[in-house]
């Protein structure tokens, strides 16, 4: 599988030197205008960094590749005793990868609660865009807002995804960070769906493969 370079320098990075955030802050357009924003995988290099035996749980609590939503809830506790909880939760009506955005969502609010990101984490703010997307509100207003139009003139929206259609890009590239660190992916579908390739994957196996890669790293 390829590998991530920006995963590669965050190992070196922490592994060699204090973890600087504002190596990675980025900027997205809100409601207030351009704002700072820490990528949630800074935030958990960083907090990985701190507390390298941090516990990170991710959870499906609602919702699924059936039901077309997802609500995920993750739970962060330290060596110190700080604990953090936080939900996220998308729909396929806003992302054809909306279980892994969900669980995302979670793991980025949980570390903003514990000060990872937080001066950065616009998603903490009420109706902002919270998986770190730029604009991520006006992309789906705008979506929305075609499919009504469509409508409107005659025509039909598009389906949502078949879980049973084959792998997306977005989760091809999920599953290529999590080979790079440190989850035998190739290994799990093997085990669990007799498969021998990630390209041979559903959507659906896809998903739970990644959910699985997600616990693990707790």
């Amino acid at each position: 599988m390829a590998t991530d370079q920006s995963d590669v320098k965050t190992t070196e990075e922490t592994e060699g030197e204090r973890f600087d955030p504002r190596k990675h802050m980025g900027s997205i357009r809100t409601r207030q205008g351009q704002q700072k924003y820490l990528a949630v995988k800074w935030r958990v290099a960083w907090l990985r960094q701190d507390f390298p035996d941090c516990q990170i749980e991710s959870e499906l609590m609602q919702g699924g590749v059936t039901e077309g939503f997802a609500i995920f809830r993750c739970r962060i506790s330290l060596p110190t005793g700080a604990v953090a909880v936080d939900y996220g939760s998308e729909t396929r009506e806003d992302f054809p990868d909306y279980l892994e955005k969900a669980s995302t969502k979670a793991i980025g609010r949980a570390c903003a609660i514990l000060g990872y990101g937080t001066d950065a984490a616009p998603d903490l703010d009420d109706e902002e865009p919270m998986d770190g997307l730029p604009a991520a509100k006006h992309e789906r207003q705008d979506r929305r807002t075609r499919r009504n139009e469509e409508q409107d003139e005659g025509g039909q929206p598009q389906p949502p995804p078949d879980p049973n259609r084959p792998i997306t890009s977005q989760q091809t590239t999920a599953l290529d960070r999590m080979a790079t660190n440190g989850f035998a992916v190739l290994e799990h579908i093997q085990k669990e769906y007799n498969k021998q390739t990630v390209a041979s994957l559903t959507i659906a196996e896809a998903a739970a493969t990644i959910r699985a890669g997600n616990m693990r790293r707790t």
